[in-house]
């Protein structure tokens, strides 16, 4: 079992954890602490991003930053695991989480310090954006499916990008995830039963470890090309449309 309220340091982080120091400027990081978006987070975004995903009782988030979400989610689970490659914010979070249920783990999404199989649920929420390249992109979502349990789920959201999300991320870290081709990107990585559904600003995603090896992925096509909602990805069926968020 893995350690409650401990902040476990790693040695390197495989190439990609240097680039946390950076990854959100001032302003970035008081929205992210302010009331404001806690109560947007708790009303609409993670209940939006999250409907209908069974979660299991022992669940990863990777990179909860502040920890406003990683507050919402210890309502969900009954053991939660924070995966954040920043040291600062790790401590923070670790001190502020202490005697809660929560263990706080320094370490890299894109080389997760976990034994394949560990969790009953994965998910990311707000927080692809902040990777500096693809590349490292692409290796958080393949190591999200190693450290998965065979049938279990990864899900979360992030934003669509445009001109007002780089403003705000002016002097950060900030590579947008495209929501059309992020699907096949999911695919790629070993996962099934791919959805991905857009709003204007924000899109949600869920996807599956298969029970099986040996099992063939299939792509299907991208989120709608005038910016509405996607068609259903995969074989799980449509998610329920996203409400309007800004």
């Amino acid at each position: 079992m893995r350690p409650v309220g401990r902040v476990a340091e790693l040695g390197t982080f495989g190439g990609g954890g240097h680039w946390a120091k950076e990854s959100m400027n001032w302003f970035h990081q008081q929205v992210c602490r302010s009331g404001r978006w806690r109560r947007r987070l708790q009303r609409e975004l993670l209940p939006w991003a999250l409907k209908g995903v069974e979660l299991g009782d022992d669940v990863l988030e990777i990179g909860p930053g502040p920890g406003a979400t990683t507050d919402l989610l210890r309502g969900r689970t009954k053991q939660l695991t924070a995966l954040e490659v920043d040291a600062t914010a790790a401590a923070a979070l670790q001190k502020r989480l202490k005697n809660l249920g929560v263990c706080v783990v320094h370490g890299d999404g894109a080389a997760m310090p976990f034994p394949d199989s560990s969790f009953s649920g994965v998910v990311s929420l707000t927080m692809l954006h902040h990777m500096p390249t693809t590349t490292l992109q692409d290796r958080l979502l393949a190591e999200a499916r190693r450290v998965l349990r065979p049938g279990a789920v990864f899900a979360g959201f992030d934003g669509v990008g445009s001109f007002l999300f780089r403003l705000i991320h002016l002097g950060d870290t900030y590579t947008p995830v495209n929501p059309d081709t992020f699907a096949r990107r999911l695919e790629v990585a070993g996962f099934t039963e791919v959805v991905v559904e857009r709003s204007r600003q924000r899109f949600r995603f869920r996807a599956t470890r298969p029970a099986r090896s040996g099992t063939s992925y299939r792509a299907e096509p991208g989120a709608a090309p005038n910016g509405g909602p996607a068609a259903p990805l995969g074989n799980s069926g449509a998610l329920e449309g996203p409400p309007s968020v800004s």
